[in-house]
């Protein structure tokens, strides 16, 4: 009968399994909460530290500003930041973990690290030096070989980098790991290590913050060139999608150069390789 035989056809679709709802993401969350979780670090100038009142500056702090401000206009809600901070040592796990959504210092994007986490588009381009004493054979050319003791930053690119170099060039150098930028350069002014490896760029904060310029030198050749970027948790796609909203927009704009020479100088910004990255990242909407 029709009666029966329609009956029995919706009966079969009440069984049939109803489709689950989506589970939650970060844009959800930031907009179910209004707050937003950047993971920033103390000692990483000029992209991340504490100021004398307090407060949290650097580079990559503006840059998530901004991920912050573009948040807030696509959830038409103010969105509050909430900062969680990490070390040199904790921050990627951070992330891998969730326990932060963006993490606002100076972070190389690798392939590696990609199979972890998700990364903005580049930020910035900068490359691994040596400091070493002024003093020192290296600095006044006496010495072509690498120094004996080299620091370098626990967990950081710079400390896989510096291990490639020393296996291709076997010899007497040895790696000394440290936990922060200052202990590292605190080492090389009294002697402990002979060179510290690490991005130009923090190494030079580090050496104006101490008044160490005169005592200081950096090689001229990079041992490698480093693309930095705002890490995320693994599969957050809307929200990788709004900061590199907020990014193309500074980088379309040309307000990215106020920023970079606000932390960098203009000498950072009158780089053509440096400019060049902005202007490839620029996107339609």
């Amino acid at each position: 009968m029709p009666g029966l035989r329609l009956a029995g056809v919706l009966a079969a679709l009440w069984l049939l399994p109803c489709p689950q709802a989506r589970a939650e993401d970060a844009v959800d969350r930031i907009a179910r909460t209004g707050e937003i979780r950047l993971a920033v670090r103390a000692d990483a100038p000029p992209f991340s530290a504490i100021a004398a009142d307090g407060t949290v500056q650097g580079f990559s702090i503006d840059l998530c500003s901004a991920v912050v401000a573009e948040a807030a206009l696509r959830l038409n809600r103010p969105v509050t930041p909430v900062l969680v901070p990490v070390t040199g040592a904790t921050r990627l796990g951070v992330i891998e973990r969730n326990e932060a959504d963006l993490l606002c210092e100076a972070t190389t994007q690798t392939l590696g690290r990609r199979e972890r986490m998700d990364f903005s588009m580049v930020t910035f381009l900068t490359g691994q030096v040596l400091a070493v004493r002024r003093d020192s054979p290296l600095a006044l050319g006496d010495e072509t070989e690498l120094p004996r003791r080299i620091g370098v930053l626990r967990g950081s690119t710079a400390e896989t980098t510096l291990r490639q170099v020393l296996n291709a060039t076997p010899g007497r150098s040895m790696m000394v790991g440290f936990d922060s930028h200052e202990l590292a350069i605190d080492a090389i002014l009294s002697g402990a290590v002979e060179a510290y490896a690490a991005d130009r760029e923090i190494i030079l904060a580090q050496m104006f913050a101490r008044g160490a310029q005169d005592l200081i030198a950096i090689s001229r050749t990079p041992l490698s060139f480093e693309p930095y970027a705002l890490a995320l948790p693994p599969g957050e796609r809307r929200l990788k999608l709004v900061a590199d909203r907020a990014l193309s927009s500074l980088y379309r704009t040309g307000a990215i150069a106020d920023i970079v020479m606000k932390w960098f100088g203009e000498r950072a910004w009158n780089d053509p390789t440096v400019r060049l990255v902005y202007q490839l990242q620029v996107l339609p909407e």
